[in-house]
């Protein structure tokens, strides 16, 4: 009987696209949605009967969500892949991390990253599932009161295979340290520091689709932009204890928006994600019933011309290179 608790996640930063690779990175996972997925193609001539005439195979790839409490060492390979590259300094004992969307693509074959992704499922059998030429376009992370905080990566995977599963390896593999909780973050708002945001969510879309090409082969040949640009929304709860933040949105103002998760443990790892401009969208101050108000509010963060980004996440940890 395959169990959940059971599986195990690698993942494996590739030279090129097309080349799977097996420097396995373990890393802890949530949830998993990735689904070997076949397009089919009906048969539509007319032969003489009602029933369909049949279905051949069309694309096949593979695609989901991966959901993490994000390890402050692992979730950079997959914000690599989301915003497209990653810079790395040395930082005293450890090293400084800079994610931003980059203009220029990684390859001729993909604009972004490419890894090879491993999963065990539990099934007791010695087998697990390859993903290969996985990107990551899209990237949800979530800080909500008395919660861990929660990383959630869109993946796309160009081909799907079965490889032999290395269990020991995975245990011996697994990180160690402890997760980002709400207990440690801190918000800046235009140089202010507030208390009353409940929640906040940065989401950071970097849209990407699969190119089919007449080349005898059922896999996407290649990816490509999508029809979208780049772009970060925000979302969150507030406290309405002033109406400073309406102002805010009344006004259109546009302000700096820094969120930072500090260590859990004495010289751990650190994330701090800067918006230099953030712009309400909608911040609906409203009664609902006879209880506390708050406001469940959208934003987004905006091209800066100075910092030549919408937003920058810095991680700082003992990872060299990403």
């Amino acid at each position: 009987m395959a169990t959940g608790a059971l599986a195990y996640m690698a993942i494996s930063k590739q030279n090129s696209f097309g080349t799977a690779t097996t420097s396995w990175n373990y890393t802890c996972f949530v949830s998993e949605s990735l689904v070997h997925q076949m397009d089919r193609l009906t048969i539509e001539c007319l032969q003489a009967s009602l029933v369909e005439g049949g279905v051949l195979p069309g694309i096949t790839r593979s695609q989901g969500d991966i959901v993490l409490e994000p390890h402050p060492i692992q979730v950079g390979h997959f914000m690599r892949s989301t915003f497209g590259q990653s810079s790395s300094t040395a930082l005293g004992s450890g090293y400084a991390h800079t994610f931003n969307f980059r203009l220029a693509d990684w390859s001729g074959k993909s604009p972004l990253p490419c890894y090879t992704m491993e999963v065990y499922r539990g099934t007791g059998e010695s087998v697990s599932f390859q993903f290969t030429d996985c990107i990551f376009p899209r990237m949800q992370l979530d800080i909500n009161a008395n919660a861990l905080v929660r990383a959630t990566f869109a993946s796309l995977g160009r081909v799907t295979s079965l490889m032999t599963a290395n269990v020991t390896s995975a245990v011996a593999g697994m990180p160690t340290g402890t997760p980002w909780t709400w207990a440690i973050a801190s918000v800046s708002i235009a140089g202010i520091a507030p208390e009353y945001f409940e929640t906040l969510q940065f989401v950071a879309d970097n849209p990407c689709d699969g190119i089919p090409i007449l080349n005898a082969s059922t896999l996407w040949a290649k990816y490509a932009r999508g029809t979208t640009r780049p772009n970060i929304r925000i979302s969150g709860r507030c406290d309405l204890e002033s109406l400073q933040e309406y102002n805010r949105f009344a006004q259109q103002s546009v302000g700096q928006l820094i969120v930072h998760l500090a260590s859990m443990v004495s010289s751990g790892a650190l994330m701090t994600i800067t918006v230099p401009n953030f712009l309400y969208d909608t911040f609906p101050v409203q009664v609902r019933d006879g209880g506390r108000i708050t406001v469940d509010f959208t934003g987004r963060g905006v091209f800066n011309t100075g910092s030549q980004t919408a937003m920058t996440i810095t991680l700082v940890n003992t990872f060299a290179s990403y």
